[in-house]
């Protein structure tokens, strides 16, 4: 379908369709049947991400389709296997749609994921796109077609590309509702233990509880595949790490269906390949940046923002990010009309669902720019059996993996 009249009123069907849903997984599915018409496809799956680190939080998909697209292969390629057109790259560039056949000069083979994932299926051509707007990407979406069927032409690529910002928008906008009241969730954290093949081989009954909260994809996966996806991601990074090296653990944020968030993380464990994951409430300060963002402020109201949760008078505000009071208060209203509040109160019960600012640790940990606390990692060699939850540090920091 080549950019006429006819492409436009598509794209403007699509847009408008975006904009109309509140639910992630249903603005997906309804954009996918509409999108579907214009640029033909016989399987998709369609992520959510996690801005702050470019995580597959979510899926819709048909699965049913793609038997050979494991989770545990999934996550392997999009973070630990050098292939092309990974969702992060395509994210930065000018155009964030590209198709396989095009980044392997008509060999697809050359791609792992080609390889593994799609052939055995009898895919030949794939068409990946990211949603980024603001700086920020929400979305990851990959297109099928058969073999046999045409290859993914350039006024389509083209198409894709341009809805980018708009389904962006339309995603980051469905994870800004409203908070469920406090007290609705147990706070206690759950732990599960994949084995090297990525096999779930044990869960304390909070992870149980938590999993079960969490609607992590559409698409009829086969059971053994039902972990969210935020789960198989950092499991995946987890893995790839040395223990020894001090680094961050691999973290990610996703909401419950309920609107709870909570933070998943990883680390390895002493036996080979396997991997603990650590499940719980998020925090607030654990969620800012990401919630920030969604509400669509500029870096210096995210900066006033920061500050107003850290319970700053105007003149503090001031004097910290070297603004004058008046400019501080300029912001202050644009933010008030960004989130829908009057005051500085309301604000932060917004933001943080009437949850307190969490303390700082004794002053042992700091708060970086984006809204996280800059711990390391500890090891988790004590962790030996389900259940041993005490030893896992709930405010251990994120991998360090940004574009």
């Amino acid at each position: 379908m080549h950019d006429t009249q006819e492409a436009l009123r598509a794209r403007q069907a699509i847009i408008r369709l975006a904009h109309t849903r509140s639910d992630s997984f249903a603005l997906r599915q309804a954009v996918a049947d509409r999108l579907r018409k214009h640029v033909p496809f016989d399987a998709f799956c369609w992520w959510t991400t996690d801005p702050a680190t470019m995580f597959l939080t979510t899926s819709v998909a048909e699965w049913w389709e793609m038997p050979s697209a494991e989770c545990v292969e999934i996550h392997r390629n999009e973070y630990l296997e050098p292939d092309f057109n990974k969702f992060r790259e395509l994210a930065r560039s000018r155009l964030p749609a590209a198709t396989l056949a095009h980044a392997t000069d008509g060999k697809p083979a050359r791609s792992a994921r080609y390889r593994r994932m799609m052939r055995p299926d009898g895919f030949e051509f794939e068409l990946r796109a990211s949603q980024a707007v603001d700086g920020a990407c929400w979305g990851a979406l990959a297109l099928y077609r058969r073999g046999g069927s045409p290859a993914f032409e350039r006024h389509e690529v083209e198409f894709v590309s341009k809805l980018g910002p708009h389904l962006a928008e339309g995603l980051r906008t469905s994870l800004l509702a409203a908070a469920i009241e406090d007290g609705k969730v147990s706070d206690a954290p759950g732990l599960l233990v994949l084995d090297g093949k990525g096999r779930l081989t044990a869960a304390t009954a909070g992870a149980a509880r938590w999993i079960d909260e969490i609607h992590g994809s559409i698409g009829r996966r086969p059971a053994e595949h039902r972990l969210s996806e935020a789960v198989w991601a950092v499991a995946s990074l987890a893995r790839s790490l040395d223990q020894d090296a001090g680094a961050r653990l691999p973290r990610a944020r996703v909401r419950t269906d309920e609107g709870e968030w909570l933070l998943v993380h990883a680390a390895r464990m002493e036996r080979d390949g396997e991997v603990a994951i650590i499940i719980e409430r998020a925090r607030p300060v654990q969620i800012a940046s990401l919630l920030i963002r969604a509400y669509g402020l500029s870096d210096r109201e995210a900066d006033v923002v920061r500050a107003v949760l850290q319970g700053l008078s105007t003149e503090q505000i001031a004097r910290t990010t070297y603004l004058s009071p008046y400019t501080v208060q300029d912001y202050l209203k644009s933010v008030f009309v960004k989130t829908g509040v009057r005051s500085r109160r309301e604000l932060v019960g917004k933001l943080f669902a009437e949850q307190h600012w969490p303390q700082y640790g004794g002053g042992a940990s700091e708060l970086g720019a984006d809204g996280w606390f800059a711990q390391t990692s500890r090891r988790l060699s004590n962790l030996g059996r389900p259940g041993n939850q005490a030893h896992i540090a709930p405010g251990a920091g994120e991998l360090a993996a940004r574009g």
